[in-house]
This record gives structure tokens, sequence and C-alpha cells, in this order.
């Protein structure tokens, strides 16, 4: 059977309203929004709208234009919304680590939430008491290395509740006092917007396990959380970002710039333009950068020549190397001797106690060598935890979280870890080494350089408020409706 191809009239129709295929207004359609408003770009890319553009949404996972994007005037009633920080958000037995993964906007935003503890319940929620009896609630998440969450309005299952699986992107129970409605939709590469409503006024996210406890988990587990709304009305919205607004910081802070350089920011001066490296090192915008207080342990950060070179065996070269932050003050570290590696440390810390949660952080570089994977071993008080992390060509910033077994001691960098055992001479390793950070912390913030003390960099004071946006309002009024449309 031959099918003819279709003939479609070479002449224009009088008024285009294919938004879909044209993405773009008839000029005799008048459109106006007094905010801006967000939508997905033909790339799966959210993004942001100026005020009185129009929107042409389309499909994040396929591309596919869905035309223009109509819609009322709603408010997320949500403070901090893309600020995980301690303000506008609680944790309980989960950790909470801000600007750690790319978000949907290609922004380095979302936040890592990982559970802490087992058999316990493992929350995230808002600090935001919404007073409406109901609400919209809609977050953007993707999982980590946690399976199941479930969303509720209230502390526990005795209030309304929903699991989701962000595996295979399906609703797997709801229940409580007011069972609500829950709906999960795949926003590509692995996102998703979970949906509830029907329910009251607080919003908890559990993270369970993969037995499907609901009040209980296994340590370890995380989610990836980007924005998050709530929204008086019986359906969810376009997303509504609710920023923080910088008020102040009493000390200098650090950041890195869009070309990975690490600047200085001064007292009172917001962290504006931040930019962090994503999974592949490509720097990308983080906006204003608000954390809370942070303290470096670790003396002589950028001098590793004043640490003790216990056992001797290392030599170490001062200043002798551009370091991230642009500045000639990068150490050179080689092993002078062929000898028991183990033997040879240099360190310089500051007294811990057993138990407490530490962060350990610093840039190496390999220079020169010949181990197939160069190594370095770094230990946490002496005689405690070590890690050992491997070392490229290029700068990059090591990040190594532990638990102290002893009180007191030394931050030590050993020698065995640098892949030098007793021919470790012989194989010419030699590494830079910039900027060693221990602060007691669950995760690795701005650095903080010292000297002869411990330094602490003050916490960026924030505010944050709900954010409205306006109706989308599209007409033709006028000579620009008569000139096509005949009375009949």
């Amino acid at each position: 059977m031959t099918i003819k191809a279709l003939s479609y009239p070479t002449s224009r129709p009088t008024l285009d309203l294919n938004f879909a295929q044209t993405k773009r207004l008839d000029p005799r359609v008048t459109f106006s929004r007094s905010s801006a408003g967000t939508n997905f770009n033909a790339n799966g890319v959210l993004q942001s709208a100026a005020t009185n553009t129009a929107r042409f949404d389309h499909s994040p996972v396929t591309g596919e234009s869905l035309g223009l994007l109509v819609e009322e005037a709603r408010t997320n009633l949500i403070q901090g919304s893309i600020h995980h920080i301690n303000t506008y958000w609680t944790a309980i037995n989960v950790n909470a680590v801000p600007n750690s993964s790319l978000n949907l906007d290609g922004t380095i935003t979302a936040a890592t939430i990982t559970t802490t503890s087992t058999n316990s319940q493992h929350v995230y929620h808002t600090t935001t008491q919404v007073s409406q009896a109901s609400c919209a609630f809609s977050l953007l998440i993707k999982a980590g290395t946690a399976r199941y969450v479930a969303l509720s309005d209230g502390p526990n299952t005795a209030f309304s509740y929903t699991v989701y699986d962000l595996q295979l992107g399906t609703v797997v129970s709801s229940g409580g006092i007011n069972t609500p409605a829950g709906f999960i939709s795949s926003l590509g590469n692995g996102w998703f917007r979970i949906t509830q409503t029907g329910g009251r006024n607080n919003q908890w996210l559990f993270i369970l396990n993969n037995s499907l406890a609901v009040t209980h988990s296994e340590s370890g587990l995380s989610v990836i959380v980007g924005g998050v709304q709530v929204e008086t009305g019986s359906f969810p919205t376009s997303y509504i970002p609710t920023p923080a607004t910088f008020t102040g910081r009493a000390s200098t802070a650090t950041f890195y710039n869009s070309s990975g350089i690490i600047q200085t920011a001064a007292a009172g001066v917001a962290r504006s333009a931040a930019f962090f490296p994503d999974s592949n090192g490509v720097f990308r915008p983080a906006g204003l950068l608000l954390e809370a207080a942070g303290t470096n342990l670790a003396l002589h950060s950028e001098a590793l020549g004043s640490w003790a070179n216990n056992g001797g065996g290392i030599a170490i070269t001062s200043n002798v190397e551009v370091a991230p932050d642009g500045t000639t003050t990068a150490d050179r570290l080689a092993q002078s001797a062929v000898t028991n590696a183990g033997r040879h440390l240099f360190n310089g810390g500051s007294s811990v106690r057993s138990g407490q949660t530490f962060t350990t952080s610093f840039w190496i570089r390999r220079v020169s060598g010949t181990d197939a994977q160069p190594t370095i071993r770094v230990y946490g008080i002496g005689g405690g935890p070590s890690q050992i992390v491997t070392a490229t060509s290029s700068w990059q910033r090591i990040t190594w979280t532990w638990t102290a077994l002893n009180d007191g001691g030394n931050y030590e960098i050993g020698s065995v870890g640098f892949s030098w055992d007793i021919n470790g001479a012989a194989n010419n390793n030699v590494y830079s080494i910039w900027g060693f950070q221990v602060e007691q912390n669950p995760y690795a913030t701005s650095y903080i350089p010292t000297v002869a003390s411990t330094v602490t960099r003050s916490a960026d004071t924030s505010t944050s408020a709900t954010v409205t946006r306006s109706a989308d309002v599209a007409n033709i009024t006028g000579t620009n409706f008569s000139s096509w449309h005949i009375q009949g």
C-alpha cells in the first residue's frame, strides 16, 4: 500500500496559537507576569524566566515541547528552599551537606542527606510552620544510597504519610490519620518530583531502609534534595525558589570562583558568586554560599615545614608551587631515605576527645614518581584511624571524615601512604600539598587558613522569606482580536 504524504497549505494561518510548535507568542497576544517563573528547557534544565517573559515548557525527560505555561498566582510558604542550613532546616539522626550535588538548574545547590545511626528515626524537616489546613507539598529528590523515603505531615506515622520508591519511581503506600494523595514523576537523570496533597501543616522527610520500615533505617543511607515547596491549593504548580539574603559575617571567608581559584571575601561581604566542582571536576555556580561557623584545628595549614618531622626521612621544600588560591605557597614533599616508611611522619595538630567526629581536608598534587598508583595516608589522632587516598597530577581536594579513637594527639600525614615502602626513596615520589584543615564537623567546609593558632570562620547570617509567583496573563483584545475574528 502506498501512503501519500499529507499536503499542507502554503499560506500561514491568520492567527497561530500552536505554542508547542512555534515556542513564541503571536504579536497580537499580550502577556504579563509581575514576577519571575520557572520552567524546563528543551535540555531538561530548570530555568528561570524573567518578569513579563512567557514560559514555553518542556518535558524534562524527553525534551518534548509542551507549549505555553500559564499558571495562577501561588506562594511557596517554605523559607530557605535552596539553602539547606540550620536556620531553615532541622536534621534528626542525619547529616545534611549543602552545596554537595548538581541540582536540576545546573547549579551546585542540592544537599546530600545521609543517615548517621541505626534503628532510629532519620528525619529532615523544615523549621517553617505552615498553618493552612490543606496544602500541596512538593520535593525535588534523587536517590543516593537510599531507595525509599516517606513524606509525612507530622513527626511519626500517627500522622499522614506516603512512601515512595526512588528506584522505580512509584508510590509504595499511604496511611495515617488523613491519608494524603501522593504522586511521583520523573524529571530525568534520576531526579523525581514528589508531590503530596491533602495533608496538614508540618513537612517531614523520612529516609527508610530497604525493608521499608517506616520509622527505622540503617546508617549511611543517603538522598539528594533539591527544591522544596509548600503552597496553598489542591495541586502543586511549578517550582518557586525562596533564596536566602545575606546579612553579615564577622570574619573573612573563602570560596571558589568560576575558574576554581580560591578567593577570600572580607568580613561582612557576601560570597554571592561561589562555585563548586561537580563530579567531573567542572566548576559550576552555587550562587550565595552560606555556612555555619567553623574552626580549623590544624596549625600551619600552609607551612608543612613547621610540622615535626618525626624520625626524619621526609624532605620538605616550602613555597615552590602555585597553590589553589593562586599564591606560591604550596609545599613539596619527597622521601629522602630508604627505610621503613611507617616510621616517617610529620604532624601538627590539636587536642580532641575520643568519640568526636572530625573531617580532614587538604589539596594534593603528584609531581613525580614511578609508583603505578601513588597514594598518601592521612592519620587522625596518633595511633588512631587512617585513610589512604590516591593523588593525581592535578590539584584535588581530599576530604576524609573520621571518629577520634583517643583523647589528644596529632594530625598526621604518613609516608606509608605515599607508597613509600622500604624502597620508597628509589621511587622518587614527590607531592605538593597545601591547605591542611581539620574541623569538628561531619563534612568539609570552605578553607580556613591557619598559622600558629587555630582560626574560626564566623557563621554567615541571613534571612529568607516566602516568595509569590504572580499569575501568567495572556489575552487578545481590541483590534488585535477583531482583526482576525469574523462575527458569524
